[in-house]
């Protein structure tokens, strides 16, 4: 478990030691952008914070500290959209009991968080590869073509196909087929930019999300693939080839591509 962020004013006259250990904050962009999961505030910080952002507290669990009990209290907590709240007139038993309820949600939150990464990587992972699968494909680039749309700049697509696959596999079998998969895969990510995006779209078919870049440079892209994979000799076992991929390339705004159905079409 991670430290407790506190957050207090200097200007405060009020006692600041807790009956547990704290990292003790004072200034509000140190929250912001450290990783504390758990936050506490005290009253007096947030009333000299009107513009406090709360999106940025979003991944986080928060409290307030208030000095006493009072009607408004939970009102309060209610209008920052904050877990709960403790007071100092509450026995030391009381606090700590709420601090534990505080630590054991941000512990099933962080197993939620692990659950849903593990899946993610069954449904939108290619298993063989390692890379994203058909429907990452469909849901990233949708993002990244309206984002270049609405933003005016180019983004490209290229779709590679190998040659001749089928006949791989029934010549060859499977084991042969995937070990042409992943060597094509391994070729391929050392030749893409880290912000390209390599897909698995069906067997023997990949798609290459190339943003930020025209036309022009997504053909050189395409041509060093071809010659590489061209020169490449594929290995396995006492089983040696050569093989070719056909590609084609689109890009927006030149060939006025709006959507992921124009970019599969291609």
């Amino acid at each position: 478990m991670k430290k407790i962020a506190y957050c207090y004013d200097k200007r405060s006259k009020r006692k600041n030691s807790l009956p547990f250990p704290v990292v003790k904050i004072t200034n509000i962009l140190q929250v912001y952008n450290d990783d504390y999961p758990c936050i506490i505030f005290d009253y007096d910080f947030l009333k000299r914070r009107p513009k406090l952002d709360i999106d940025k507290l979003t991944n986080k669990i928060c409290c307030i500290r208030f000095a006493q009990e009072h009607s408004s209290n939970i009102s309060i907590v209610r209008k920052y959209g904050f877990f709960d709240f403790f007071t100092d007139n509450e026995t030391k038993a009381k606090i700590l009991f709420k601090i534990g309820r505080l630590k054991r949600s941000i512990e099933s939150v962080s197993k939620i968080d692990l659950l849903n990464k593990r899946i993610d990587k069954l449904i939108l992972v290619d298993h063989l590869t390692g890379c994203y699968n058909w429907r990452y494909f469909l849901n990233r680039a949708k993002q990244e073509l309206s984002r270049a749309l609405r933003h005016h700049y180019n983004i490209s697509f290229i779709i590679i196909d190998i040659d001749y696959f089928r006949q791989i596999n029934e010549i060859y079998g499977t084991k042969v087929a995937d070990m042409v998969i992943k060597h094509l895969v391994v070729i391929l990510q050392k030749l893409l930019r880290k912000e390209d995006i390599l897909t698995r779209w069906r067997e023997d078919e990949f798609f290459v999300t190339l943003p930020y870049l025209a036309k022009a440079d997504a053909y050189k892209v395409a041509t060093r693939i071809k010659s590489k994979v061209s020169a490449y000799t594929f290995c396995y076992k006492n089983i040696s080839m050569k093989i070719k991929v056909s590609l084609g390339v689109t890009s927006a705004p030149s060939d006025k591509i709006s959507n992921t159905g124009d970019v599969i079409s291609i």
